[in-house]
């Protein structure tokens, strides 16, 4: 009769083999989290493993995040002919915010991190109708979500008289 054999189940993300504390995870309770997720019980609270691996750490919560937005189409403006582009809050990131038309991107601008819409002037985007109406919208690729997450505009139908 062969002697009776264990086994020890563990969660590869949060030990390694020799059951030592991964680096991108917090251990708070005997319970694994991982870098950057907000405490369930408390929205002000997060694992950060660069400031405390065993307890939660406060978090400010002053910005939205690209993946919490949607995205805002307006003019042209009566004053400065410009179409906005804008966010609900402000941008935590540097986002990259194109243009289209007809569906087609035919622009690009930087939002900055902090600001909260990019404007382009309407006769830039007169010139590519060639005397057509169009469909313009806008979007912007949030690529620090996985999978990555694409939000786009509602569509304002220019036309040229």
């Amino acid at each position: 009769m062969s002697a009776a054999q264990g086994y020890r189940l563990y969660d590869a993300r949060c030990v390694d083999a020799k059951l030592t504390q991964t680096a991108s995870v917090c251990i708070i309770d005997s319970l694994c989290y991982e870098d950057g997720l907000i405490n369930p019980a408390n929205y002000f609270e997060g694992c950060s493993v660069a400031r405390n691996m065993t307890s939660w750490t406060a978090v400010v919560h002053h910005m939205l995040k690209p993946s919490d937005i949607e995205l805002t189409l307006t003019g042209p403006d009566q004053m400065t002919v410009m179409m906005t582009c804008a966010l609900p809050a402000p941008a935590a990131t540097d986002l990259t915010v194109d243009w289209l038309m007809n569906g087609v991107k035919i622009f690009s601008q930087t939002l900055a991190s902090g600001e909260d819409h990019v404007e382009k002037l309407l006769l830039d985007f007169i010139e590519i109708l060639a005397g057509n109406p169009g469909k313009l919208s806008c979007q912007v690729e949030d690529n620090s979500v996985s999978p990555p997450r694409k939000m786009i505009s509602q569509e304002t139908t220019l036309v040229v008289s």
